[in-house]
């Protein structure tokens, strides 16, 4: 995966959030909670908070599914995706979210120093 597409969909997305202080805050709590939990599990957690939490899993799946990197249809979601992979891609996939994740913080702080202006 290119360093210059993950952060092409990164900028993109991020460009679209709303709400950016949460995002923001939620986003870099993120890498953190998969080191410690694991991926499926905080997921899971960002699931049960939909309200503050789905644009996050929607992005990141949306970025997985782009890149091939798992199967599924727009109507599938993260945590059904994730739970179902075999322990090889299951360490892909969180290698994978871990990098993407960096690229939606970069462009998160940087969209709020903009603002902030």
């Amino acid at each position: 995966m290119s360093e210059l597409h993950r952060a092409k969909l990164a900028f993109e997305q991020v460009a679209a959030v709303k709400e950016l202080d949460n995002y923001k805050i939620n986003i870099r709590k993120m890498p953190m909670m998969i080191q410690v939990n694991g991926l499926a599990q905080t997921v899971s957690f960002y699931r049960t908070k939909k309200e503050q939490h789905g644009v996050i899993l929607k992005h990141l799946y949306d970025h997985l599914l782009q890149n091939e990197l798992i199967e599924g249809n727009a109507n599938q979601d993260l945590v059904e995706t994730v739970i179902s992979l075999n322990s090889e891609n299951y360490r892909i996939v969180t290698s994978e979210v871990m990098s993407y994740l960096q690229w939606l913080k970069r462009f998160a702080d940087g969209r709020d120093a903009l603002d902030r202006k």
